[in-house]
Order: structure tokens, then sequence, then C-alpha cells
């Protein structure tokens, strides 16, 4: 017999299991009818870690900003393995990088920035922030996130 399943696993659920070297794309069933060129995002979302319940936040933040979630690509970096940013801006070619608990040395970027500030570099704007759990769990770093955010998709 030659017949095959096809599973297909949620992208937090993927994230637990892969944390350390996860690379996802999120796109769901309906989005499907959507042309590739329509479903490409300027947005990139780096994080160090990512949880069911980190990936639900994470989407309400892009809502919030009137952003499609299923069309961000989000990638686990891992402080151990380096990702670089060139290869980064290579693949996704984003014009925002927002960053949670990911610092701009952990991509080998050449610039320094503190939290909340948006900074170009390479004609790309990159938002750092503290991790999803802490923005969760404080509504002062919240607040702080969201009028960045305000301020990088105005």
């Amino acid at each position: 017999m030659n017949s095959r399943t096809t599973i297909k696993l949620p992208p937090a659920l993927l994230a637990e299991l892969y944390k350390n070297d996860l690379i996802f794309e999120s796109h769901s069933e309906a989005d499907s009818t959507e042309s590739d060129s329509t479903a490409h995002s300027d947005t990139l979302v780096l994080t160090s870690v990512t949880s069911p319940a980190n990936q639900v936040f994470l989407e309400n933040i892009l809502k919030a900003c009137k952003l499609n979630p299923s069309t961000i690509p989000v990638v686990v970096v891992s402080k151990e393995k380096k990702t670089e940013h060139t290869a980064l801006e290579e693949q996704y070619q984003p014009k925002r990088v927002l960053l949670f608990e990911v610092e701009p040395h952990d991509i080998n970027l050449p610039i320094h920035f503190p939290p909340f500030q948006i900074q170009s570099f390479n004609n790309i704007q990159f938002l750092c922030s503290p991790s999803l759990s802490q923005l969760e769990s404080d509504k002062e770093l919240k607040k702080k996130l969201w009028q960045s955010l305000q301020h990088l998709y105005a």
C-alpha cells in the first residue's frame, strides 16, 4: 500500500519541540488562497523562546499592529548557535525586525541600542524588547512596547 497521511502540527507545538533551532512560518489554510506576494510580510520576529502561551500573546501583539500573524515569520534564535542578521535579511527581506529577548549581538548586528528604541541599520528598522513572558506580566513594559510599535508602524 502506498498511502500517505499528512500530519499538521501547530507552530507553537513545533517551537516547543525544537526550541533551540526552530524557524517557523505560520500560514493558515485560509491564507492558502492568497498568492505568495500578498502573503509576504515586511516584518520579521526574532525570539529566544516560544511557548504556546507566548505564541498567543505574540499573535495578539501583531494583530494590535494590524498585521496578519499567519504571514509573519517567527525565528527562534538560539544563544548557543549564532544566527547571522545577514542571512535573515537575505532570506526574509524585512523592513522591520522585532526582537523579543534577543540582543543585537545575538544575531551579529554591529550596533547596540536600548530596548524600545527603534534603530535603523541597512534600511531595516529594528526594535528590541524584553521577553514575551516579561511583557505579558508587566503593564509598564507592555505600554513602552506599544508606544514603540505605534511609531514603528505609523
